[in-house]
C-alpha cells in the first residue's frame, strides 16, 4: 500500500538556511563596526592609613595532660604544684593568652575536672580543649 502513495517532495534544507546565515553574518558585522571595545580606566585607589594595632590573635600556651595525670607546659614537664607559678606571668599579659589543653583519651574525667577548676581559679579566660576522637 505504501508503494501506491505518491512520494512527498523533499525540500532543500540548505536553501532554507541560507537567508538565516546571511542575516546572522550581517548582524555580526554590524555589531563589530558599531560597538566599541575598550578597557575602562582603573579607579585610583588610595589605601587607608593604618595605625599600629595589637596582634589579631593572642599568644597561645599548650598544656598537655597524659593518661596518668602528668602535666607539661609547652613541651616542658611540669609539677602540678608549679602550675600556678608558671601561668602567673603569661596570664598577666594583655591580651591574655589562649590556653590549649590537650588531654589524653584515657584520662578519666574525674582527673580533668579539678584541673579545669584550678585553671579557672588561676584566671584562664580563653581555653581550647583538645582530645583524640575515638575510632
Amino acid at each position: 500500500m505504501a508503494a501506491l502513495l505518491p512520494a512527498k517532495p523533499r525540500r532543500d534544507l540548505d536553501a532554507q538556511l541560507t537567508p538565516l546565515i546571511n542575516i546572522v553574518f550581517l548582524l555580526l558585522i554590524f555589531f563589530m563596526l558599531a560597538g566599541q571595545v575598550r578597557q575602562e580606566p582603573a579607579p585610583e585607589v588610595r589605601p587607608p592609613q593604618i595605625a599600629k594595632q595589637p596582634p589579631l590573635s593572642a599568644p597561645r600556651l599548650t598544656l598537655a595532660v597524659t593518661a596518668d595525670g602528668a602535666l607539661s607546659l609547652d613541651g616542658e614537664p611540669l609539677d602540678p604544684a608549679q602550675l600556678a607559678a608558671r601561668l602567673a606571668t603569661p596570664l598577666a599579659a594583655e591580651p591574655p593568652p589562649t590556653l590549649a589543653l590537650k588531654a589524653d583519651r584515657q584520662l578519666p574525667l574525674g582527673q580533668l575536672t579539678p584541673l579545669l577548676q584550678q585553671l579557672r581559679r588561676l584566671g584562664v579566660t580563653r581555653l581550647t580543649l583538645y582530645g583524640a576522637a575515638r575510632g
